[in-house]
C-alpha cells in the first residue's frame, strides 16, 4: 500500500514503504551543541570588535 500524487501536468510522484517514527529527529550530540555555541559566540566577538574598532 503506497501513496501517488499526480497533477493536470502528468507529474506524479510514488511512495511506498512509508514508516512514521514516534519522535521528531534525532538530539544532536554534546559536541555539536558546543561547536555550535562556540561558532556563535566566536561571530559575536568578532562583530563586536569589529564595532568597536568602527567607533573609536
Amino acid at each position: 500500500m503506497g501513496i501517488s500524487i499526480s497533477n493536470n501536468a502528468g507529474v506524479s510522484a510514488d511512495f511506498d514503504n512509508i514508516v512514521a517514527t514516534p519522535f521528531g529527529g534525532a538530539v544532536p550530540e554534546p559536541s555539536t551543541w558546543a561547536l555550535t555555541i562556540g561558532g556563535f559566540g566566536l561571530a559575536g566577538a568578532t562583530l563586536r570588535r569589529r564595532r568597536a574598532a568602527i567607533a573609536g
